[in-house]
C-alpha cells in the first residue's frame, strides 16, 4: 500500500466512525447519556440504563439484557463493596483508582477488587458504548 492509499483508507475510517452516531437508529430513543461514573466512591452502584432493556433488539433481547444489567453486572457491584467493606482507607478511591492503584491494595482483596472491580468498570463502558 502506498501513502497515498493509505491516507485514503485512514481518512474514511476516521469520517465514518465520526459519522456513527448521527446514522444510529437507536440515539433518536437513547438521546439521554447515562450518569458518568467518574468520581463514584464506595459504595459503589450499578448506573441505570439510559435506555430500554429491549432498545437492542433483535440482536440483543430484553431477558438477556435484564439478566446482564440487574443480575450479572450487580453481581460485580455487590461483591466489589463486600471487599471493601472492612477497608475504610479505601473508601475514597474511585473504581479507577483502585485499578490504577492496585499494588497498593491489601494482598487479601486484591483478587477480588480485580475481578469485581474490572468487571463492575467494563459493564459500565459496555452500557455507554451499546446505545
Amino acid at each position: 500500500m502506498n501513502r497515498r492509499d493509505f491516507i485514503t483508507r485512514t481518512s474514511t475510517v476516521a469520517l465514518a466512525a465520526s459519522l456513527a452516531p448521527a446514522l444510529n437508529p437507536l440515539s433518536a430513543a437513547t438521546a439521554a447519556a447515562p450518569p458518568s461514573t467518574a468520581g463514584r466512591t464506595y459504595p459503589f452502584a450499578v448506573t441505570p440504563l439510559a435506555y430500554d432493556h429491549a432498545a437492542l433488539e433483535p440482536h440483543i433481547d430484553a431477558a438477556t439484557m435484564k439478566l446482564h444489567h440487574g443480575k450479572h453486572h450487580a453481581a460485580y457491584v455487590t461483591n466489589l463493596n463486600a471487599a471493601l467493606k472492612d477497608h475504610t482507607g479505601l473508601h475514597g478511591l474511585t473504581n479507577e483508582q483502585l485499578l490504577r492503584q492496585f499494588d497498593s491494595i491489601p494482598a487479601a482483596i486484591q483478587p477480588a477488587v480485580r475481578n469485581n472491580g474490572g468487571g463492575h468498570l467494563n459493564h459500565e463502558f459496555f452500557w455507554q458504548i451499546m446505545r
